[in-house]
């Protein structure tokens, strides 16, 4: 859940558990709250208030994942993966800059979702 994932993150800064990669991810809404964190329990700055770059990206992602299609689709048998999944799958795993290009994409007059349309 994310309650779980935001006290995970608050117990690694602040017992300073992050992994160099962690530390020096290129994601920039990852390490601007990972540096805010940081402030807070080091230094007792609070964050800005309201949502922020990370907030902004996660909510952008869940509207993304509803234009992949209904969660029922979301389906693996033993031979295929539905397109459904995949544009889930690729959505989870887009970065900052990613998500927001396939949110204007998203955005654009005719493009009503994630999934590609086989064209024949």
């Amino acid at each position: 859940s994310l309650a779980k994932a935001a006290t995970q993150l608050q117990q690694a800064v602040a017992l300073d558990w992050l992994t160099e990669h962690e530390r020096n991810t290129t994601d920039a809404a990852v390490q601007a709250a990972i540096n805010a964190t940081k402030n807070f329990f080091f230094y007792g700055i609070q964050p800005s208030k309201g949502l922020d770059e990370l907030d902004q990206v996660l909510i952008r992602k869940m509207e993304l994942m509803d234009q992949c299609g209904d969660p029922k689709l979301f389906t693996l048998t033993w031979d295929e993966i539905s397109p459904a999944l995949l544009c889930g799958v690729r959505v989870v795993l887009a970065n900052t800059s990613e998500v927001g290009v396939f949110y204007q994409k998203v955005g654009e007059v005719g493009v009503t979702s994630m999934i590609p349309v086989e064209e024949g």
